[in-house]
């Protein structure tokens, strides 16, 4: 049974909204985003900008401004980051009170609490509010308690970096998601919880995820170690179009062996050969 936490909330309803921004993220050393949230009309290319001034600063994440123009980056050199640009400068204290919010919320995502009721609340909120925010819609299940109590939770304490990628996946499903919009749901393998995504997409041009622009800005996250990441393109088997694709795309914040037996190489290959031969089913409308 599809077991939905938020089927019937404005949250996850929601078909359209006003935006009071544009929102671009870039590739470190790219003038040109990989992804948007932008009116039609707008000039997306990186401004240059040499009076931006930092304006909060967590262990992870910067945000600096100039006039209409917030630039959130990471405090990791080569990473992805965003640019945000203001329509009118009054959005600018609730803009960065929600990005500051945000950035606490994914500090706090820690997989080791995973079977406590409040941290899946908070989890769920996060991602129904970044999606939003980014405006895609969402179908939010609850893991499978089963799992939670038979899991060993063997994971190292939780990293905030597959939470600070979620933009990017957002804005991957909402630009190529048939109905603009993900599946989510917590789940486990070998006792490690991990995020997992899932949609019908339009497989125009995209013969594999490497033709996907957000999907190879979240391999830069996995080549700095940061999340390990699972991708899975296969035929809609569910409609009968040659143009609809379904796309799983998992992330975990574990990258390494939990028990120290295998070296990082090692136990990567056998995370993903597990989670290929997995029957991963993550329900929703989308």
């Amino acid at each position: 049974m599809n077991n939905l936490l938020y089927k019937n909330s404005s949250i996850s309803q929601i078909t359209c909204r006003r935006f009071s921004d544009n929102l671009m993220l870039f590739q470190s050393g790219e003038r040109t985003p990989f992804a948007t949230r932008a009116t039609l009309d707008s000039d997306t290319t990186l401004p240059c900008v040499s009076d931006a001034h930092i304006i909060y600063q967590s262990e992870f994440i910067s945000i600096s401004r100039s006039g209409r123009y917030l630039f959130c980056s990471l405090n990791q050199s080569d990473m992805p980051y965003a640019v945000i640009y203001l329509f009118n400068e009054k959005y600018a204290v609730n803009t960065i009170r929600e990005i500051e919010d945000y950035v606490s919320m994914a500090a706090a995502v820690d997989p080791l609490n995973i079977y406590k009721i409040n941290y899946r609340y908070e989890l769920h909120k996060m991602i129904n509010s970044v999606a939003s925010y980014c405006g895609c819609l969402t179908d939010i299940n609850k893991p499978d308690e089963e799992q939670i109590f038979r899991s060993a939770i063997q994971s190292k304490a939780g990293s905030p970096y597959p939470a600070l990628a979620l933009p990017a996946v957002c804005l991957l499903f909402r630009r190529l998601a048939a109905l603009r919009g993900f599946n989510f749901k917590p789940i486990f393998h070998d006792g490690i919880p991990y995020f997992a995504f899932s949609a019908r997409i339009l497989k125009h041009n995209i013969t594999s995820v490497d033709d996907i622009s957000e999907y190879r800005a979240l391999k830069v996250f996995e080549k700095a170690g940061e999340i390990t990441l699972y991708s899975r393109l296969s035929d809609d088997r569910t409609e009968d179009s040659e143009e609809l694709a379904k796309l799983t795309l998992i992330m975990t914040s574990q990258v390494s062996d939990p028990s120290g037996i295998m070296r990082a190489p090692e136990w990567k290959k056998h995370t993903l050969d597990i989670l290929d031969s997995a029957e991963i089913d993550i329900p929703g409308r989308f």
